[in-house]
């Protein structure tokens, strides 16, 4: 963590993981659904991977940018009932807010999250919540063509809060 002044910090991250699995296909049967040859011969996988981050803090404003997953890795998925080896894809986040002060004990706080995913729509994320003397938020949230959703955090000590979202759908999957 770096601190630039007393009203601003910034915070830079490093993950590392892995996926593993193994899979029995010796015995596998498959009812109504094509089998991927590519299937056929697995044995496991050990999947290294890692992500980074970068946050910065003021008391005012926030800015991040993330990818969480840098390796774009194989994995098994199932498709229309065609079970197949899979490559998994690299999510790119950027997000912002800012606080406005109301007067008052009440805040509000906009965001905006920007999720790109290569190959697919940039998904866009735009979120408000009005804090209540620091201890209550009330908000909501629209993801640009797909969801809303509402949402309450309340603060329960200085370092947790509970908080609790429903998201509904735009339109209907099927």
């Amino acid at each position: 963590m770096v601190s630039y002044n007393c009203k601003s910090k910034s915070c830079f991250g490093v993950k590392v993981g892995f996926n593993s699995y193994n899979a029995n296909t010796d015995g596998l049967v498959t009812y109504g659904i094509q089998a991927d040859p590519n299937l056929m011969n697995l044995n496991g996988r050990f999947n290294p991977n890692f992500g980074t981050g970068v946050y910065l803090r003021h008391e005012d404003y926030f800015l991040s940018l993330s990818v969480p997953k840098i390796l774009s890795n194989d994995r098994l998925e199932q498709e229309d009932g065609i079970a197949r080896t899979g490559e998994g894809r690299q999510h790119i986040y950027l997000a912002g807010g800012y606080d406005f002060s109301l007067g008052g004990k009440m805040i509000l706080k906009p965001t905006v999250l920007f999720r790109y995913v290569d190959a697919t729509p940039l998904s866009v994320d735009l979120t408000s919540r009005l804090a209540f003397s620091e201890n209550f938020e009330l908000g909501a949230a629209y993801r640009i063509n797909e969801s809303f959703s509402g949402l309450f955090i309340f603060k329960v000590s200085k370092v947790m809060q509970l908080g609790y979202a429903y998201e509904f759908a735009n339109s209907s999957p099927f």
